[in-house]
């Protein structure tokens, strides 16, 4: 099927933030909900769902998928990846 064996949930304590952070938007200013900044590390071939060349046409912006907002990103050892996604935790915990 669509998912393999390997594949598991985690769950968290949950949190809501604190304010509505930009570090937690990728949607890019002034644009549509599928029109994202995205981060520099976001690479085409890493993002599942996203597959079409056309989506990633744009330096720096993706076309993201019309319904949806969990994606899972392959990001490998890569630092970049890593270092964003704590950003985004801190942003989360302390506004």
């Amino acid at each position: 099927g669509m998912h393999g064996t390997n594949d598991t949930l985690y769950v968290g304590p949950g949190r809501m933030a604190a304010r509505a952070s930009d570090a937690l938007r990728l949607t890019a200013p002034g644009e549509v909900l599928s029109r994202w900044e995205r981060p520099k590390w976001l690479r085409h071939g890493d993002l599942s769902y996203h597959d079409a060349e056309w989506r990633w046409a744009e330096p720096g912006r993706l076309i993201a998928v019309s319904r949806g907002q969990e994606f899972v990103a392959n990001v490998g050892r890569r630092k970049a990846p890593r270092e964003w996604l704590a950003s985004v935790v801190e942003a989360i915990h302390f506004g």
